[in-house]
């Protein structure tokens, strides 16, 4: 399988998972809710959003993918845009164009010690 088949398999599974959490979680948030505990984010959503963000920006950046996205997943994107706006998550985030920098750095390694 080359290195395209592969990223174009993430990407699917990955997708299919983020439709799933729609489906099955983020629906579950209280009546018009932004988040798992309502109106305040809670640890949940620290540690599901709070991790995955970032990540999800730089893989997207980087394949030119949207992974997530306001028509495929409204309420997965509506909870991300809003747990991103908040003051504190701005104030904490780790800057993006270091994390990307760092990732394709990554990449390029993993990538190179593969074609040996």
């Amino acid at each position: 399988m080359s290195h395209g088949e592969i990223q174009e398999k993430a990407i699917a599974e990955f997708v299919k998972n983020v439709t799933m959490m729609e489906k099955e979680n983020v629906k579950e948030f209280p009546a018009g809710k932004p988040f798992f505990n309502g109106e305040r984010p809670g640890y949940l959503d620290v540690v599901a959003a709070g991790s995955a963000l970032r990540w999800i920006k730089v893989i997207e950046r980087a394949t030119g993918v949207k992974l997530v996205d306001e028509e495929r997943t409204p309420l997965v994107h509506s909870w991300l845009a809003t747990f991103v706006d908040l003051g504190v998550t701005k104030d904490t985030m780790p800057e993006m164009e270091r994390i990307f920098v760092k990732a394709v750095e990554v990449r390029e390694k993993l990538l190179a010690s593969t074609t040996n």
